[in-house]
């Protein structure tokens, strides 16, 4: 005899999405700004760091860090936290860096005492027309966890390989400019 033992989970199905404007081709992209996570106040700092970190590594596009455009935002007189910002302000940073594109980023969490999620949600806006090229809007997919943060970096990194296949494709399109960006190295004073 075979006894099945089922034990209660509790939890839900959380939608998650890719939206790309597929006709969307960027024209001499070399520069995307990283604005500061807004969002639940205590994990913006946590999500804006994750979200960077995983951008480690993309060769497509010069990215302009947090740190640099919350300083620019805040000579701007623009609030950053847990307020959304808009794209009309988002576009006065991008062109301080002379940025082509923008990425805006947003971090929730949910915590009832027995189920623990986060959603990060992140759009790519092309600086000049304020158009959505690509938004995600990934659920932590967790199915246990520890902490509210656990779920945040988990969403973050979900959302951030989304956002980092977006940006290949992208490259791939960029008229006027190769596919990737030539790097400079310093030899002996003299720059190839």
């Amino acid at each position: 005899m075979v006894i099945t033992a089922f034990i209660g989970i509790s939890g839900c199905a959380n939608q998650s999405y890719l939206k790309t404007d597929a006709g969307f081709r960027p024209e001499g992209w070399e520069r995307i700004v990283v604005l500061p996570f807004t969002g639940k106040g205590q994990y913006v700092d946590l999500a804006t760091s994750t979200f960077t970190l995983q951008m480690v590594g993309q060769q497509h596009f010069m990215l302009v860090q947090p740190d640099e455009t919350r300083v620019k935002l805040t000579q701007l007189g623009v609030a950053i936290g847990t307020d959304t910002l808009s794209v009309v302000e988002a576009q006065k940073v991008a062109r301080v860096f002379n940025a082509q594109g923008i990425l805006m980023g947003n971090i929730d969490s949910y915590n009832n005492g027995m189920t623990l999620n986060a959603f990060a949600t992140v759009r790519l806006v092309d600086a000049t027309s304020g158009r959505i090229v690509a938004a995600t809007h990934q659920p932590s997919g967790l199915l246990f966890a520890y902490s509210e943060q656990q779920c945040v970096v988990a969403a973050i990194e979900k959302a951030a390989s989304k956002i980092n296949k977006v940006l290949g494709d992208l490259a791939e399109h960029n008229i006027g400019l190769p596919a990737r960006p030539a790097i400079l190295t310093m030899r002996r004073g003299n720059q190839t």
